[in-house]
């Protein structure tokens, strides 16, 4: 959503109102004292309690102008979403994850050693199965591939022969 809202914000500063530089945003006013980031807000129905976001991308809307660039409404919206990262890459608790996965433990398995680990060292809360599970999956260090499925019994030629004339 914040991504279609800076997109639609895009387009209304900059092809309705011209990219007017922020010391300009006072001359749109309209009779009811109303700024620019207010009178985009009013068109594009967003929230009063999102002004500082709109002043904020317009900003970086202005500055991307000025300086020639191509502004991209999605480019950071990423870099401060989702939860703080427990698990670095090339950490001691990131070796131990290697060293256990290597020696062919399960998730479930590594889990309670890291765990352990993290109390031991007095590192503030566990890791979830799925943090876990995702730093495995997104490791450059690990591959993990599927064990090859065998068929059970033997698979001596003498013995199979031996088996098919006996059930004749």
């Amino acid at each position: 959503m914040a991504k279609a809202r800076r997109y639609a914000i895009l387009y209304v500063y900059t092809e309705v109102y011209g990219c007017a530089p922020e010391n300009k945003w006072d001359d749109f006013d309209d009779d009811y004292g109303m700024r620019l980031p207010t009178i985009i807000m009013k068109h594009l129905m967003i929230p009063r309690g999102s002004y500082q976001a709109v002043i904020t991308a317009m900003r970086e809307m202005y500055a991307a102008h000025e300086n020639g660039e191509t502004y991209d409404p999605s480019g950071n919206l990423m870099s401060r979403c989702g939860a703080k990262v427990k698990i670095v890459e090339m950490s001691p608790q990131a070796e131990l994850v290697y060293s256990s996965m290597e020696r062919g433990m399960g998730l479930g398995n590594t889990l309670v050693l890291l765990n352990a680990w993290r109390r031991r060292n007095l590192l503030p809360g566990p890791i979830s199965y799925g943090a876990l599970q995702r730093f495995v999956a997104n490791s450059p260090v690990l591959k993990i591939d599927k064990r090859e499925l065998r068929k059970a019994g033997t698979d001596d030629e003498d013995v199979l022969r031996r088996c098919a004339l006996c059930m004749a």
